[in-house]
């Protein structure tokens, strides 16, 4: 009698077991974050930002940080527009893209069968617009979230006269398109009085390198600096569209 008692708790308690089991599984299923794909694009500043942004999710398995910079490249001598149509075959779904371009189009506009309209002239301006305009507007038929990285202030004096005047050309563009939102990297790369600085102090108030040697482009704690406030960018404009970075970041 005590031998049937026993094998009959035993029936109810694997039954039991067998009945859970399925709720844990899916349970532990339905948790998994869904995977949040970002595309970073543009010239060797957006590579080094790329960096950053890597480096920000790397404790996140489910966020892929996906590299499609090209050193040298803008839009003056570069097809941006042909890149980013093979761009979008490769990666059918994109949850953001961050862009940031224009320290090589300081040039002539290279124009097929076309003289090349000399820097700033009515004829680059002109060209120039159309090349970002269209290049946005071919993220807003895509539909994809855009954080747009205006240039940032540069120790040459020429130079940062002529990034001012190419931010211009961007703002405009991307205020024009829902679809993007503009991140103005002057006031967070420019010193205290508005001017460019090669060191900053990070939040235990130690002095770090900021900028690299060539007046340009960041050093690791500049570029991690832009690429928070990029994430915070994406978070205002499209809340819950990416995660908060990894601890530590």
């Amino acid at each position: 009698m005590r031998l049937k008692s026993f094998t009959f708790a035993l029936t109810l308690l694997t039954a039991a077991l067998a009945t859970h089991a399925p709720a844990h599984a899916t349970d532990s299923k339905a948790a998994k974050p869904k995977p949040i794909i970002i595309v970073v694009v543009g010239d060797s500043l957006a590579d080094g930002l790329w960096a950053s942004l890597y480096r920000a999710y790397i404790k996140k398995r489910y966020v892929r940080v996906v590299r499609e910079t090209l050193n040298s490249s803008g839009f003056t001598a570069y097809n941006w527009q042909a890149k980013l149509e093979v761009i979008l075959r490769k990666y059918p779904r994109i949850d953001l893209i961050v862009a940031q371009m224009g320290t090589n189009d300081r040039q002539r506009l290279i124009i097929r069968r076309q003289r090349w309209p000399s820097f700033r002239s009515d004829g680059w301006v002109k060209g120039y617009r159309e090349r970002v305009e269209k290049f946005m507007s071919r993220l807003r038929e895509a539909k994809i979230p855009t954080v747009w990285v205006g240039l940032p202030i540069v120790r040459a004096k020429r130079y940062d006269a002529d990034y001012q005047f190419m931010n211009l050309i961007y703002k405009a563009a991307a205020e024009a398109n829902d679809r993007i939102a503009f991140l103005s990297s002057r006031a967070l790369t420019q010193g205290e009085k508005g001017h460019y600085v090669a060191f900053k102090r990070d939040q235990r108030n130690r002095r770090r390198r900021f900028r690299h040697d060539d007046g340009i482009h960041f050093s690791d704690f500049g570029y991690d600096l832009v690429a928070q406030h990029v994430i915070k960018v994406a978070g205002e404009k499209w809340p819950g569209l990416v995660p908060p970075p990894s601890a530590g970041k």
